[in-house]
């Protein structure tokens, strides 16, 4: 047996479980931020940050037990790579199961910014549901006809891709790149329809923006492992997006949550300058009133227009017919009346 052989299989097992590790934990330092970021959010949002934060933390658990066993225990016994353990919960039950809730999350945030968007909703949630059911019909498939790791072929990895694996495989991460594709047009849409540069609207485009950005990149990992599956089926290099595929997805939902205070505080600044210019112009006014009232008691031939009570530029004009504006005005020294 070839080190080679035993480098394709062993190979993609590490490098998706340690990918899963970091994705676990950015999204326990999103979990972090949350609460504090946003205290008052509604409870149903908490429970479903929290049932995330649950489930990762499970995974973690059972990857780490695996590469325990796989690298450490059983170093160097190449039957051992052929027992899947629990494999199957943080690759496709897991992963179908977070991503699902991903998705639908979307499409409840998509219909709360536009109502007459449910019509284009329902084919995602149908897409999105079809695809756990299948990533869950492979993780159960797996737990019932695991075989026993003595009479696994590490030559023979094509032999682990039996047809109805291989259906219900595709079902389910192809329903997945469907639904985020769905979901990454639909808020195109909304990026076009919401042009306006009010404030609400910047905000809602900053949103939908981001929802774009996030389901392009999962995706994009769907699509990828879906490639290395079907092109390259004699090796596992597919596992090294398929293993933290959960933590993708979780993180992206994470990452829409989390964003909101980078808005708030960009729309906090935007409204702290805006009120530093109002309250500069209302400090400025009264001095201008009191300077030009002072040099029209102390030139009692100058006549001061009227519209200085409107905030106007005021023109004031001596016997000369000279004129000068109330900035130079705001200018001037004047030097107390000769009594």
């Amino acid at each position: 047996m070839s080190s080679s052989t035993v480098g394709s299989i062993a190979l993609p097992i590490l490098l998706g479980s340690l990918l899963s590790l970091f994705c676990i934990g950015t999204l326990v330092a999103q979990v972090y931020i949350y609460p504090i970021s946003f205290p008052n959010d509604r409870w149903p949002l908490k429970c479903l940050v929290y049932f995330l934060l649950v489930a990762m933390l499970i995974e973690i658990y059972l990857t780490i037990s695996d590469i325990n066993f796989w690298f450490s225990t059983s170093f160097g016994n190449e039957v051992a790579l052929g027992d899947r353990r629990y494999s199957q919960y943080y690759t496709s039950i897991s992963g179908a199961l977070v991503g699902t809730v991903a998705q639908l999350f979307f499409v409840y945030r998509i219909t709360r910014i536009r109502h007459d968007m449910w019509p284009l909703c329902v084919p995602i949630v149908i897409v999105a549901i079809t695809g756990f059911a299948a990533g869950f019909g492979v993780g159960l498939k797996s737990f019932i006809e695991d075989d026993a790791p003595e009479t696994f072929d590490i030559n023979d990895i094509d032999g682990l891709h039996d047809r109805v694996h291989s259906v219900l495989f595709y079902l389910w991460l192809v329903g997945g790149a469907v639904a985020d594709i769905l979901i990454a047009v639909i808020m195109t849409i909304l990026l076009r329809r919401t042009a306006s540069h009010n404030a609400t609207h910047a905000i809602a485009r900053k949103i939908i923006y981001m929802v774009f950005e996030t389901n392009l990149s999962s995706a994009a990992a769907v699509v990828i492992t879906v490639i290395l599956f079907v092109a390259l089926p004699d090796n596992l290099y597919y596992l090294i997006l398929e293993v933290p595929l959960s933590g993708i997805y979780a993180n992206t939902l994470l990452a829409t949550f989390n964003n909101r205070a980078i808005i708030l505080h960009q729309r906090r600044i935007e409204a702290s300058r805006h009120n530093t210019y109002v309250n500069e112009t209302i400090e400025i006014r009264p001095r201008t009133l009191t300077v030009v009232q002072r040099f029209h008691r102390t030139h009692s031939s100058l006549s001061v227009i009227p519209e200085i009570e409107s905030g106007a530029a005021v023109q004031y004009g001596s016997d000369s017919g000279s004129s000068e504006s109330l900035s130079s005005v705001e200018t001037m020294s004047f030097a107390p009346p000769n009594e």
